[in-house]
């Protein structure tokens, strides 16, 4: 009883230290007047070493080739496709890698919902599960481009037929029902800002970003500025807009 006693306390003390050290974090940041704030989320109990908190993270792998295939586009002043109705509800990925999974899933969906005028919630556990045969890695990390060679080659179907758990586990594609197919995806030349504008302006897509810095993972609102940011890309996201 004494030796569990002492290791409760021991975590429990370290809760307490990682916390008071986000919240001078906070306080710090806060203070400066930045473009941005921080403030206390579901990561406050995190710890960090130099700005990196201590989980492992999953690289994004970014692909050379690319096409320009919005030369002649004339793009909106603003666009908000979750105001339009085709982003899906907010989800977790849990302690699974598998920000690309849900990436590649969501982007599938608006691209679906623009073009079907029907929006689904797909199953990111299919792709955790079954897209490592094209070197995906489950809860380890993989690529959105992976991802939707998958969907490609097999359909993906919905996340009420074939839930998401966190985990990785062995695939059972074949007891669902495939409910949405693509044809093809195009990649956004590197650093392109304005063929990236032109790409979103189309739908809802896939991008990579880092956010193992305390002042992402501690964001609460306002225009995202830190100067660290931007040379490690460790996370799948789904970008939805501009302006």
């Amino acid at each position: 009883l004494v030796n569990i006693f002492f290791i409760v306390s021991n975590s429990l003390h370290s809760i307490l230290s990682t916390y008071e050290d986000n919240i001078e974090f906070i306080k710090d940041h806060n203070s400066k007047n930045t473009s941005y704030e921080v403030g206390i989320n579901g990561f406050i109990n995190q710890s960090y070493v130099n700005g990196t908190n201590n989980e492992s993270l999953y690289y994004i792998q970014t692909t050379t080739d690319h096409l320009n295939i919005f030369t002649d586009l004339t793009v909106p002043k603003e666009i908000n496709w979750t105001k339009k109705g085709y982003v899906s509800s907010v989800k977790n990925q849990l302690q699974c890698g598998s920000c690309w999974a849900f990436s590649a899933s969501e982007a599938i969906e608006g691209e679906w919902g623009l073009k079907h005028h029907k929006m689904y919630n797909l199953s990111e556990q299919e792709l955790v599960d079954c897209s490592g045969y094209l070197g995906n890695n489950g809860c380890g990390g993989g690529t959105m481009k992976m991802g939707f060679e998958y969907v490609i080659e097999n359909g993906l179907c919905l996340n009420q037929s074939y839930p998401y758990n966190g985990t990785e586990g062995i695939c059972q594609n074949q007891t669902c029902t495939k409910k949405v197919h693509i044809d093809k995806y195009h990649s956004v030349a590197k650093d392109n800002i304005k063929q990236l504008e032109k790409a979103v302006s189309k739908q809802p897509i896939s991008i990579a970003i880092q956010a193992n810095l305390r002042s992402f993972q501690l964001y609460k609102k306002g225009i995202y500025s830190d100067p660290m940011c931007g040379s490690e890309l460790d996370h799948g996201v789904l970008l939805v807009g501009y302006g």
